[in-house]
């Protein structure tokens, strides 16, 4: 081309795919499908790189071959982003609810803890190196049968033992946004340490403790910078059912190594620790030494991970500790840098034949003119030129980027292992890149190589198993150490632990209710998490009236009240509040059996906490129950929630939000600037039904008392209920 430069126009090749119909490619990835359909196999580098995070590089390759008869898309994971949220994560907030013995509401019954405290990152919730399961299931078998004096002594050991991990050390090294979410977190830990009285107190003492252990350095990975591994179960609740049991009956000790593994990342740590960049080691992992070697920045997150089980499991660390010892770290992070040499090979040959597929087009293009050395100039004042040779020149820097992973990775592979199964041959594909470099109107001759097969290892065969001396049968490498129980926990005077008790964890934990309190002991916040069960099989449904409204609901009658006076708000307005929501909309709905026996039930239980309410209970444990209750019923009103199989936010968050900063304005005696406009359209977003009947009317009555300043600002118009007519006659 003469070395000319192309012309800039005022269009960007964004804005040329949007001209020419590829609006899609920039969408989700079944947006981009039909257009494979329609046998379009020319797509950016951008898109190409998002399909691959999405479906995977090889169901990537077949589609760019034209066979896409099997490519099946992932589910939508419940952590969706906004619509009109930009890149922030619509994030389940963490809840921590105790339940009291029912004729006891000092003695601990079981902890529900439902969500995830928030993490480093905006735009995703990272990975778990030791999985978060760990602490919940700690926390939940320490204090099943403890007194509240008791559990405050138990999570205070564990809160200890916290403040000592590796990563604390290494929060030296956070700066910025990450600093300041670490020591904010510390700080509310710390203070809350100074008024530990109450469940209440305690409950906000083990949220704030798991928010804390969120944060320290090490404790997550944000693999999604690197991967679609990202956010994916990976089946640790088994594993850590097997260390709660043998925590309360010493038995089955083989199993305790496989566990332990079980509930640590080592593909997420992989991913980590071999990672070049060192911007990126940051941004993976705040905190992170950058100047270590990859192996070293394994160790510390592995030793990490055996403290954590230590403090959380004791008897499970000291039987397996010598095994554990045993484990080869180079050796288990090998796998990973295997993993991204050969996710390295493939990502150079998908670009080196896209850019050899674009450079091709433009050849095409351009075969027929007769000044090859104007065709710059020339051409890219055309939209399909311009396209294709942004493409070329995109798809020739990601090559370029990837070869030069490829390499560092391939020498830290070697570092770890000499006999690797993988080899990365740069100086070839840096040849070939040459080749297609070259000008789109030069007569070369490219040869596509193939790329080179990756020899598979075997696959291990099952150990074999051999009986011990007590009938048990158990691999023949693992040990059969076992030992006794560990040393009794120091407590304060005063307080003395009791029994333990057997526990298992629970399967789910749909619902958690958590009251905070203020230095004057009223309300000052209510956290929830997770959602009731839903009234449908296979689906959870979607509300008609979105649930954050049915919680600030209740919010609105609870905040700054004392506990007693919460308890009355609840019995004598949100409960009456629940019941004319049923008259209204689900009084007449015809429901399948189950979903009336489920309507029953949570009815006939929200009565009989009614019932109990009226007497001398005035624990923020009662309240938080008879809010659970409260919220279940109303889950299971007909029309409350309809069968829907898109579960999914669709900015409820960003509409909520305008409605309290119009509320928070009129109470601090400011002049709203929101107009009427804007407040009717985040209430009419906050309704999911084409419905303008009875269900949009009970819409209206939960916004005018959820949002009474918006509501009156909107200037809609309530239906009165037939039973406020019969008052009035």
């Amino acid at each position: 081309m003469s070395g000319a430069e192309p012309k800039q126009s005022k269009n960007t090749p964004a804005q040329t795919e949007t001209k020419r119909g590829l609006k899609a490619e920039g969408s989700a990835p079944d947006a981009v499908l039909p257009l494979f359909d329609q046998g379009q196999t020319t797509f950016s580098p951008q898109t190409i790189m998002r399909l691959q995070r999405t479906v995977g590089n090889q169901a990537v390759q077949r589609l760019l071959r034209g066979d896409h008869s099997k490519l099946v898309l992932p589910p939508i994971h419940h952590r969706q982003l906004t619509s009109n949220a930009g890149q922030r994560l619509i994030q389940r907030e963490l809840a921590v609810q105790i339940q009291p013995e029912d004729d006891d509401y000092d003695t601990i019954k079981t902890v529900e803890i439902v969500g995830r405290p928030e993490g480093y990152w905006s735009d995703t919730m990272g990975d778990h190196t030791t999985a978060f399961i760990v602490h919940i299931e700690s926390i939940r078998s320490r204090l099943k049968g403890q007194s509240i004096d008791s559990a405050i002594i138990m999570v205070a050991s564990l809160v200890a033992a916290a403040k000592s991990l590796p990563g604390v050390e290494m929060a030296k090294n956070l700066e910025g946004g990450f600093q300041s979410k670490y020591n904010e977190a510390l700080t509310t830990l710390n203070a809350i340490e100074t008024n530990l009285t109450d469940a209440a107190h305690l409950q906000s003492y083990i949220n704030a403790y798991l928010q804390f252990r969120e944060l320290i350095p090490g404790s997550t990975v944000k693999t999604k910078s690197k991967t679609g591994y990202f956010g994916k179960g990976k089946g640790e609740s088994g594993h850590a059912e097997k260390l709660v049991k043998y925590e309360m009956t010493e038995q089955n000790p083989a199993e305790l190594v496989p566990s332990i593994l079980g509930v640590f990342d080592s593909t997420g740590v992989g991913m980590m620790a071999v990672e070049a960049n060192a911007d990126r080691i940051t941004e993976m992992s705040p905190g992170m030494d950058t100047k270590i070697e990859a192996v070293d920045r394994a160790k510390k997150v592995w030793e990490q991970h055996l403290q954590s089980i230590k403090m959380s499991f004791p008897k499970c660390y000291e039987a397996a500790k010598t095994d554990l010892a045993t484990i080869n770290v180079p050796q288990m992070i090998k796998a990973e840098v295997e993993r991204d040499v050969e996710q390295d090979i493939d990502q150079v040959f998908t670009f080196l034949n896209l850019a050899v597929q674009y450079r091709a087009n433009i050849g095409g293009m351009t075969a027929k003119t007769t000044k090859p050395e104007l065709l710059a100039e020339d051409y890219y004042g055309t939209a399909q030129y311009r396209v294709q040779y942004d493409y070329w020149q995109d798809a020739i820097k990601e090559a370029g980027e990837w070869i030069e992973r490829g390499e560092i990775q391939y020498k830290l592979l070697k570092k770890i292992d000499e006999h690797t199964l993988y080899k990365f041959d740069a100086g070839t594909l840096k040849g070939y890149l040459g080749q297609v470099k070259q000008s789109p109107t030069t007569a070369i001759h490219l040869v596509v190589p193939q790329k080179p097969a990756i020899p598979r290892k075997p696959k291990p065969t099952a150990p074999k198993k051999v009986e011990d001396k007590r009938g048990t049968k158990r691999k023949a490498e693992e040990s059969d150490a076992d030992t006794g129980p560990s040393k009794a926990a120091k407590g304060k005077a005063g307080a003395t632990p009791k029994k333990k008790v057997a526990f298992v964890p629970d399967a789910k934990q749909p619902l958690a209710v958590q009251i905070k309190l203020a230095d004057d002991n009223t309300v000052s916040e209510m956290m929830v998490g997770g959602r009731p069960p839903s009234p449908f099989a296979g689906t959870m449904g979607a509300h008609t009236t979105s649930w954050i409204v049915h919680l600030d609901h209740v919010r609105a009658y609870i905040i700054g009240k004392t506990i007693l006076e919460a308890i009355d708000e609840v019995s004598e307005h949100l409960v009456q509040d629940a019941e004319d929501m049923y008259n209204e909309i689900g009084a007449k709905a015809d429901i399948p059996l189950p979903h009336r026996y489920q309507l029953n039930e949570a009815k006939e239980a929200l009565d009989s906490t009614k019932q109990t309410a009226e007497g001398t209970i005035h624990s923020s444990l009662f309240l938080q129950q008879y809010i659970q209750q409260l919220l279940t019923y109303i889950n299971f009103i007909p029309n409350a929630t309809l069968r829907k199989n898109d579960t999914t936010g669709h900015g409820e968050g960003t509409y909520r939000t305008t409605l309290m900063d119009y509320e928070r304005s009129v109470s601090d005696g400011d002049t709203p600037p929101t107009e009427r406009d804007t407040l009717k359209e985040a209430i009419v977003k906050l309704f999911d039904s084409s419905s303008r009947g009875p269900m949009w009317n009970n819409h209206l009555r939960i916004i005018s008392k959820a949002y009474p300043n918006a509501f009156a600002k909107a200037g809609y118009t309530l239906q009165p209920l037939a039973r406020e007519l019969m008052e009035v006659m």
